[in-house]
C-alpha cells in the first residue's frame, strides 16, 4: 500500500511540474557523497528547480528525482529544500523486487554557493531518506556547470 501511494505521489509530482512548463536541462554536474553520480538540473518558473540524479557505480544504482524550492539568497549562499523519490535499480536494470529499499521518499535540505560566475554552481545538501523500514541521513556535495 505504501509503495502504491508513493508511486501515485511521484506521478502527481512529475505531471504537475511538467504541466507548469519545465524548462530544458540547464546544468549538469557531479555529486559526491550519499548519491555519488551524475546529476541534471532544470530551472522552473519561480524559485524552483528539478534535480535528476543517476547515482551508484556498483550493484546498487539509484535514480533520484527531487522538486526543490529556493529561499532568498543570503550573501553568497542560497538555501533550498525539496521533496522527491529515489528508486533502486539492480544489475539487470530492473526496479529491485522483494526489497524494502526499492522506493524511498527524499527530502533534501541544502544550499548553493555563488562563485560570482554564472556557469558554476557548488552545493551541499543533507539528504533525508525515508523508506518502509528506516530513516537515513546522508551528505552530498556537488559541482554543476550551467549552459
Amino acid at each position: 500500500m505504501k509503495k502504491t501511494l508513493m508511486t501515485l505521489a511521484l506521478t502527481l509530482l512529475v505531471s504537475s511540474v511538467w504541466a507548469q512548463g519545465a524548462a530544458s536541462i540547464n546544468s549538469v554536474g557531479l555529486t559526491v557523497g550519499e548519491d555519488t553520480g551524475l546529476n541534471l538540473r532544470s530551472s522552473l518558473e519561480g524559485r524552483r528547480f528539478l534535480q535528476l540524479t543517476f547515482a551508484g557505480f556498483d550493484d546498487e544504482k539509484d535514480i533520484v528525482l527531487t522538486h526543490n524550492w529556493l529561499f532568498r539568497p543570503y550573501r553568497k549562499l542560497t538555501p533550498y529544500i525539496g521533496a522527491g523519490f529515489a528508486f533502486e535499480i539492480d544489475d539487470d536494470n530492473e526496479v529491485v523486487k522483494n526489497d524494502n529499499d526499492d522506493l524511498a521518499l527524499r527530502v533534501p535540505v541544502g544550499a548553493t554557493l555563488n562563485f560570482g560566475r554564472d556557469d558554476l554552481l557548488a552545493y551541499a545538501e543533507i539528504i533525508n531518506e525515508i523508506d518502509e523500514d528506516d530513516y537515513d541521513l546522508g551528505l552530498g556535495i556537488g559541482l554543476n556547470y550551467a549552459f
